[in-house]
């Protein structure tokens, strides 16, 4: 509140051309600037009222009022924080809409402010709960098996048998097919891109590098895979599939699947913005062209029609998408690997904390963040989008602050264990969810973690958050987060020779130790990695070149032997963090690069 008070008494002075994005008008007018101050003031006391509540007992009503006044302040800070021009909020609790607003503009140019029913947000993979969905009715139909080889439903490709057990709807379902990741071909900047998922998938399949079932990590064109499989069964186009069978049941007459935008809607649609030298600035359209795993857009209206589908019986004033025993089934798990890890649901990321059961999706694009939530004990759904780059910092805020608020808990308490060898837990890491086999396998580095010991027998990890944090083992291979209720998984394998990580094989694990400087994140994400040259790995020490649009890197390698090591984290809260930015939330699977 005091730094929005700053702001607004710096912009009278004419100190900053910063946009207003709280819709505070400042201009040389006393009176103005009074009302701007009363209203940071009600948004303060709006914060004092709600100082205490908390939903204590299921279908506790929420007090609508106290409710946006505590979201206000909630939102207009981390938008300031952020620069984020416009954000969509809908809240609803037993059928009902128990807040629906919208906050700064969807277009600076003419200040069009966000309007919560009309204006459109891009919600990136949220729209994979709709290809869920739908897959979920062709199995109702009898038209699709989980657990049947997806080849079986497949004429436009096939995928290779790398692997003795064949790759499911179920595999797909929860991240756990074991493709490698690829980052090409996900996002567009004209319609041309808008090629079919058959073509797409045909050229750039990500290659099978672990058995189905082992691991779970996050892939995006897995759920290509799965949109291809709903097509080629259903004999629609996705878009066509979802805006039949499911936003015209539900009368989602604000949200589209398709892209190009119908020209019915496509005056409702939010710029996207990022920050180019301290300023918004709107970007042209970005189009995702496989779709059925992020290429939805849809008003917060439209969303809360979804959100009371899934925590009713399947329909909304009488249109119906699902059985009641369906909606059921998606909130169970569906790959589950330890009893301390949350386990994938059907579709659907597990946010659950303590005794509370949460789940729902994640999503982002090039500008707009979004965070959907379901808590089914309590009949309340939560779906907040932004549309700038940087949004993460409200969305998180909103997830974070609301439960804090309404259903707070305690961390439960631990005992510390002695550990014989912590150095066996320290190195470089980087995430699982990483290509392989392709050059984009260098952008593992831009997610390292570094783990080392700390004083009084503990872990510090760098990279799992903002800040370092500390972990205590509780047990064998087992650490707690001190400052959260957070659970550290670790065990042993051995990588394969070719590799492979999660086999267990006996030959020892070959590294390569990567160092790098002068490194700019735009040189990594710049027209979706295209590659001048390709980087191939050559004898120890040597040094590779590699140039891309923006920068030239180098890459020193260096050769050790050492084992692989299998370390999950179970993130409580907000799990789409900054290791798991583009949605692993439930674990990931790591392997140690530290020097030679």
């Amino acid at each position: 509140m005091f730094s929005l008070h700053f702001w607004v008494f710096s912009r009278c002075r004419g100190r900053t051309r910063r946009p207003n994005y709280t819709r505070i008008e400042c201009i040389e007018n006393n009176s103005l600037v009074r009302a701007a101050l009363l209203r940071v003031l009600a948004l303060l006391v709006g914060w004092l009222a709600v100082a205490h509540v908390s939903i204590t007992h299921a279908r506790d009503p929420i007090d609508r009022a106290v409710l946006e006044a505590f979201l206000d302040g909630v939102i207009e800070t981390a938008m300031q924080e952020a620069g984020v021009v416009g954000v969509t909020l809908a809240v609803t609790q037993d059928d009902e809409i128990a807040l629906l607003k919208g906050y700064g503009f969807g277009n600076l140019d003419e200040q069009l402010e966000v309007d919560p029913r009309k204006t459109l947000f891009r919600i990136g993979s949220v729209s994979k709960l709709f290809t869920w969905t739908g897959l979920m009715q062709l199995r109702e139909q009898g038209q699709v098996d989980f657990d049947t080889d997806i080849n079986e439903y497949l004429t436009t490709l096939q995928v290779p048998d790398t692997f003795e057990q064949a790759v499911t709807l179920r595999h797909l379902l929860t991240h756990s097919a074991g493709f490698e990741e690829r980052i090409v071909r996900l996002f567009g900047d004209e319609a041309r891109d808008m090629l079919p998922s058959s073509v797409i998938l045909n050229a750039e399949l990500p290659a099978r590098v672990r058995p189905p079932g082992v691991v779970s990590s996050y892939s995006n064109h897995g759920v290509g895979l799965a949109g291809l499989v709903l097509e080629e069964v259903s004999g629609q186009s996705w878009e066509s599939y979802v805006q039949e069978h499911i936003l015209v049941p539900l009368e989602m007459t604000d949200a589209t699947a398709f892209q190009p935008l119908p020209e019915a809607i496509a005056p409702q649609m939010s710029a996207g913005f990022r920050p180019i030298n301290g300023q918004p600035a709107a970007q042209e359209f970005v189009y995702v062209p496989m779709g059925s795993a992020g290429g939805m857009s849809a008003s917060a209206l439209a969303m809360t029609r979804f959100a009371r589908a899934h925590l009713g019986d399947g329909s909304v004033d009488g249109g119906r998408i699902l059985r009641s025993e369906s909606v059921a089934e998606m909130r169970q798990p569906y790959f589950d690997v330890h009893p301390n890890i949350k386990p994938w649901l059907y579709g659907f990321a597990n946010y659950s904390e303590g005794d509370l059961f949460i789940y729902g999706h994640s999503g982002g694009t090039r500008q707009f963040t979004t965070q959907f939530l379901l808590i089914p004990e309590h009949n309340i759904s939560l779906f907040v989008s932004t549309n700038t780059r940087g949004g993460k910092k409200v969305t998180s805020a909103v997830h974070r602050q609301f439960l804090d608020r309404y259903f707070p808990s305690e961390s439960s308490p631990f005992d510390a264990v002695a550990v014989p060898d912590l150095e066996t837990y320290t190195g470089n890491w980087s995430t699982y969810r990483n290509a392989e086999t392709t050059p984009d396998r260098l952008l593992r580095l831009t997610r390292e973690v570094q783990v080392r010991k700390a004083r009084g027998d503990r872990l510090r990890i760098t990279g799992l958050d903002r800040k370092p944090t500390y972990w205590t083992p509780v047990g064998v291979d087992e650490f707690r987060r001190e400052d959260k209720d957070t659970t550290l998984l670790v065990g042993t394998r051995i990588r394969s020779g070719d590799g492979h990580c999660g086999h267990y094989w006996p030959e020892p694990l070959v590294l390569a130790d990567v160092s790098l400087s002068g490194l700019e994140e735009s040189c990594w994400f710049v027209d979706q990695l295209r590659w001048r040259k390709v980087l191939t790995c050559g004898e120890a020490n040597r040094l590779a070149p590699v140039a891309c649009d923006h920068e030239r890197i180098r890459l020193r390698f260096g050769i050790e032997r050492e084992p692989c090591l299998w370390l999950v984290v179970h993130r409580e809260g907000d799990a789409s963090g900054d290791l798991f930015r583009t949605g692993d939330h439930c674990f990931s699977c790591l392997w140690d690069a530290k020097a030679a």
